[in-house]
């Protein structure tokens, strides 16, 4: 409140996820209303807002936390044309151009801000939820202007505030740098040798304006002698006269085999008095910044793991037209440098951005015949196009087996074949076999338990947990393949549907079936029994059937029990 009061122009603040308007709602507090100076306001509903003669604010704050419908839609709805009047939108929330899932509560549609502008009821529309400063649609009328500093290592462009002039035919957006706080991602250091510790620390040295820098370092430390009495880290991130940078050290999860290595590594001849918190967990020893380390003084050392997975990421964007598409930087490149920011903010989790790209500028998304998208599918089912297969082989009778593509059900059996552990499996039991392991006992073992983690239910079985009433039952009209049951969620809202398990494992171009509704497939056969369930002649023939039925069995239950009867006689 006393940084607002030194605002000296109208301040107008709009309620998003993070505080929605409702009854427990910051903005609504007594201690707020007490406190907020005069010119400082609170958009309390989707009412245009007289900011000054002949200009106008509409905001759509948001009620709850998670709301089911998108206020800001609603609130463009209801507006009438702006004429003669100057009218800027507020809106908070995702866009569904640049959130992987468009389809969610509250993910605003940017056709809907497009219609808007073209009718003439809003001439700028301002949005908040991203970070990063971002134009999201073609020219300058619809804005992420980020955040005024930068907060976290995901933000690609923070720290910038957005000096918009427009009227009803012109619009220019200025970007101005204000923040004076940056995030700097170093990824891993290598630290096996002194050349490497003086490299890092001169590299810290020669950075500009530490004060307000913070760096992330993931240290990766194979020492092979001690490097010196005093440690040669002594001083690398002291405090030094002209400021500190802030550095963050990331320490790998002892939990997934990862350690220091040599007993003398975590004595004190390796870490400097400033470098504390030994502990240990599961036999593994790590050095972390204790919890009285001050900014620029804490560092984590550990082995990195033998085998870091790697996942190849692909950006695929597309655009209903060619509007716009021949500027320098359009709604294309827009889509793709928000997916490349995500995938940069997934990094310690192995996620590397593909250099390739997969655009289709000008194609609409009612069909599956676009060059960029085709691309990317014949690229996803590489495995196919070089031909890989699994194991094939004659049995004694002269028939093949195996030998077919590579699906997520050969590769669970690969997977899971106990054979590779020099073993035998036989009716639900594992014995020793003959033959010697080509697998790492301890390997398959985590594999196994990567596999149980991995699966929907956690590793517990369950059966038909969402109540597929067809599961096991539907099969495709078009290859003769079992459809499974699937379902995607969209907010607290469930879609559940049945697909070709052909299409779905050999790719969409395998099987012209499409995917069905799981609840109007399952509806459908539930009217059609109660239909049959009307016809006299079919109630009679299905209770003469039942009953034929019966009758087979009890006549195979007296056979079974006759012989028994002979069998126990003979023993007597």
């Amino acid at each position: 409140m006393e940084a607002l009061k030194e605002v000296p122009v109208p301040v107008f603040i709009l309620p998003g996820n993070h505080d929605p308007l409702n009854a427990a709602a910051v903005y609504r507090s007594s201690t707020f209303i007490d406190r907020k100076p005069a010119h400082v306001h609170v958009i309390e509903n989707a009412s245009p807002v007289k900011v000054a003669d002949g200009v106008q604010l509409v905001g759509a704050p948001w009620m709850s936390k998670r709301p089911v419908t998108n206020p800001v839609e609603e609130a463009l709805a209801a507006l009438a044309p702006a004429n003669g009047i100057t009218r800027i939108c507020m809106a908070h929330g995702a866009v569904d151009r640049l959130t992987p899932d468009p389809e969610a509560a509250g993910v605003i549609a940017l056709a809907a801000l497009e219609r808007a502008i073209a009718e003439g009821k809003v001439h700028f529309v301002a949005l908040g939820d991203r970070h990063s400063l971002t134009n999201v649609a073609d020219g300058d009328r619809i804005w992420y202007s980020g955040t005024p500093e930068a907060t976290d290592f995901s933000e690609t462009q923070a720290g910038f505030a957005l000096v918009v002039e427009l009227d009803d035919s012109r619009v220019s957006a200025k970007e101005v740098q204000i923040g004076q706080w940056r995030f700097i991602e170093r990824g891993r250091v290598d630290l096996n040798t002194s050349d490497d510790v003086d490299a890092l620390r001169k590299s810290l040295e020669e950075l500009e304006n530490k004060e307000r820098t913070v760096i992330r370092l993931t240290l990766v430390a194979v020492f092979e002698r001690p490097l010196g009495p005093k440690g040669d880290l002594d001083g690398l991130f002291a405090v030094g006269s002209q400021g500190a940078s802030v550095v963050e050290g990331h320490v790998h999860d002892p939990e997934i085999d990862l350690g220091l290595g040599p007993p003398w590594l975590a004595s004190n001849t390796v870490t400097s008095g400033e470098i504390n918190g030994l502990s240990r967990k599961r036999g593994h020893d790590f050095v972390n910044g204790g919890a009285g380390s001050r900014p620029g003084r804490m560092v984590a050392l550990t082995r990195y793991p033998q085998r870091v997975t790697t996942i190849r990421c692909a950006i695929y964007t597309r655009k209903s037209t060619e509007e716009g598409l021949q500027q320098d930087f359009n709604s294309l490149d827009a889509q793709r440098e928000s997916g490349e920011a995500y995938i940069a903010s997934q990094k310690n989790e192995g996620w590397v951005c593909l250099p390739d790209r997969y655009d289709d500028g000008g194609f609409t998304g009612g069909n599956m015949e676009r060059p960029a998208l085709q691309r990317l599918l014949a690229a996803i089912r590489r495995l196919d196009e070089l031909g890989w297969v699994n194991k094939s082989w004659t049995t004694k009778k002269g028939k093949q087996r195996g030998g077919k593509p590579f699906n997520k059900s050969t590769l669970f059996k690969l997977l899971t074949n106990v054979v590779y552990l020099g073993k035998v499996s036989y009716r639900d039991e594992v014995y020793d076999g003959e033959h010697e392991a080509i697998v790492d006992e301890d390997l398959f073992r985590r594999v196994q338990a990567l596999l149980r983690r991995n699966r929907n239910s956690g590793g517990t079985y369950v059966r038909n947990k969402y109540g597929a009433l067809l599961k096991g039952l539907v099969r495709c009209t078009a290859c003769g393949c079992a459809m499974s049951h699937h379902f995607t969620t969209s907010g607290n809202k469930r879609y559940r549907y049945y697909v070709c398990v052909n299409a779905q494992m050999r790719g969409w171009d395998k099987c012209p079936s499409p995917s069905l509704p799981a609840a109007e497939l399952e509806q459908f056969v539930v009217d059609q029994i109660r239909a049959l369930g009307q016809d006299g002649q079919v109630i009679t023939d299905s209770i003469h059937r039942a009953q034929q039925q019966l009758q087979d069995e009890i006549a195979g239950l007296r056979a079974q029990r006759e012989s028994v009867e002979r069998r126990v006689r003979r023993l007597a």
